[in-house]
């Protein structure tokens, strides 16, 4: 029995790779960029002072045979890139199916300069970015994404999962928010001037600003309830706070819009 069980003990272990992968870059000044584009596994990126961008990658490949180990190995390869102010990180692999018992994760943890354009896509898993002013493009399809002291413009996309970003200065450019599954919820700075296309077909909406209506095919129309102003009309709203200005885009199909005011 002994045997048997060290027999086996050495089956799993051959299908199973585990890697460190650490890579550090330093970025010209000027306009910039960080994109990072991953396969299973979470992205975390955080902003700090300087010029430096850091990799911490933790790699883990997974099959149920040895020869299903080496394969994986030969066809999904982390590649990182600098040109011209630009650093990519990205998983490649072959363009086929995984087998049935392959498995493939990357957990990326980032430091970035704060006024870089950031760049992050992923199929499985959650995005997190703190402290990052600059614009975003940040995309998953199963996984939540947050944004946190963000300052800039951009688009937040996933198909399963909530979006949360926090400003520490509202943004002077157009956002994009959209999500099928999930909640969207948003933390602005007092003084606001926006205009909102809102937009939820199994969920309400709800501001802590007040909204006037905007022209639409389903005018909307605004009641207060307490603290709150909640917005709906056949699952789209057309409003603005203040004097208008930068197009919040905000849509979802099952899921409420929050839009908070982060000095209550």
């Amino acid at each position: 029995m002994k045997i048997a069980v060290g027999m086996l003990c050495a089956i799993a272990l051959w299908g199973e790779d585990r890697q460190t992968i650490d890579r550090s870059f330093t970025l010209p000044a000027g306009p910039r960029t960080v994109e990072i584009r991953g396969i299973s596994g979470f992205i975390r990126v955080t902003g700090a002072a300087g010029n430096g961008v850091t990799f911490h990658v933790e790699q883990r490949l997974d099959a149920r045979t040895p020869e299903g180990l080496i394969r994986l190995k030969d066809e999904v390869k982390l590649r990182f890139t600098e040109t011209g102010g630009v650093v990519k990180a990205e998983v490649e692999k072959r363009d086929r199916e995984w087998e049935k018992g392959q498995k493939v994760e990357h957990d990326f943890s980032v430091t970035v300069p704060r006024d870089v354009r950031l760049v992050v896509r992923n199929v499985n898993g959650e995005i997190s970015v703190d402290d990052v002013r600059g614009e975003y493009e940040l995309k998953t399809v199963n996984g939540k994404v947050v944004l946190n002291k963000a300052a800039g413009a951009g688009t937040v996309e996933t198909v399963n999962g909530a979006l949360q970003a926090t400003y520490v200065d509202n943004p002077r450019n157009n956002v994009t928010f959209k999500t099928i599954n999930g909640k969207i919820e948003l933390w602005l700075r007092p003084g606001l001037d926006a205009d909102f296309n809102l937009k939820t077909m199994n969920g309400k909406i709800y501001s802590d600003f007040e909204m006037s209506s905007r022209p639409t095919s389903a005018e909307a129309a605004g009641e207060k309830r307490g603290t709150k102003w909640v917005y709906r009309s056949d699952g789209k709203a057309a409003t603005r706070v203040g004097k208008g200005g930068p197009l919040f885009a905000l849509s979802g199909l099952n899921g409420e819009i929050l839009i908070h005011s982060s000095g209550k």
